[in-house]
C-alpha cells in the first residue's frame, strides 16, 4: 500500500526537523487515518495519551526507533511503506 504524502502545515514544524522526517510523519498520520481512527482512539492502542499523538503528529516530539515499530504495529502497516521512497530502497537491499 502507497500513502501519499500529506503536507503538515509548517506553523507547525520547527524550522530545525528535516523535510523527510515530516513527510514520514505525515506518512504516519495518513495510516492512522485510512483506519478512521481518532488521535484519542489511537492512543488508546498504543497506550499512550492523546496529547502524545498529537505532539508526534505536530512533530513537536520526535519518535525514536522502537516507537515508530510500535506504531507500525498498532496500525499494521511495515516500516518500508511509510518511509519516504529516498529510504525505501535501502530496505531493499540495493
Amino acid at each position: 500500500m502507497m500513502l501519499p504524502f500529506i503536507k503538515i502545515p509548517l506553523y507547525a514544524m520547527s524550522p530545525l526537523h528535516d523535510p523527510l522526517y515530516i513527510e514520514f510523519i505525515s506518512r504516519l498520520r495518513h495510516a492512522r487515518k485510512e483506519k478512521g481512527w481518532s488521535q484519542k482512539e489511537f492512543g488508546k492502542r498504543l497506550e499512550k495519551k492523546q496529547s502524545y499523538v498529537s505532539k508526534v503528529e505536530t512533530c513537536e516530539r520526535r519518535l525514536d526507533i522502537i516507537e515508530t515499530i510500535q506504531w507500525c504495529q498498532v496500525l499494521e502497516v511495515y516500516l518500508v511503506e511509510v518511509l519516504p521512497p529516498e529510504f525505501r530502497t535501502f530496505f531493499a537491499g540495493k
